[in-house]
């Protein structure tokens, strides 16, 4: 199998975790505040599921978020990111 990479671009408030293909492949931290980050990932030829798990931290109820972008690292072309067709979201404490 001929596999290609992808790059992830992510940022959460608070952490968030990110698989693909059920793959731990990186995490990123910090909030607005932070940096965000950049994990690469393989993909497989046809479909390739990407799972990100946000967590939002803190004693009393405050905004959260969670933005990403997935490109192609050889020419920085987006494959998706949030706000795309087909782009959803599954609420949660145990998914």
């Amino acid at each position: 199998i001929n596999l290609i990479t992808c790059n992830i671009n992510s940022i959460a408030d608070n952490n968030v975790t990110i698989k693909v293909n059920n793959e731990n492949v990186g995490t990123q931290s910090g909030g607005w505040g932070g940096s965000g980050g950049v994990v690469s990932a393989p993909l497989i030829p046809g479909v390739n599921i990407f799972s990100f798990t946000a967590t939002n931290t803190g004693d009393t109820p405050n905004p959260a978020g969670l933005l990403v972008t997935v490109f192609n690292p050889d020419n920085n072309q987006i494959l998706f990111s949030t706000g795309d067709n087909g782009w959803g979201y599954t609420y949660g404490s145990n998914l």
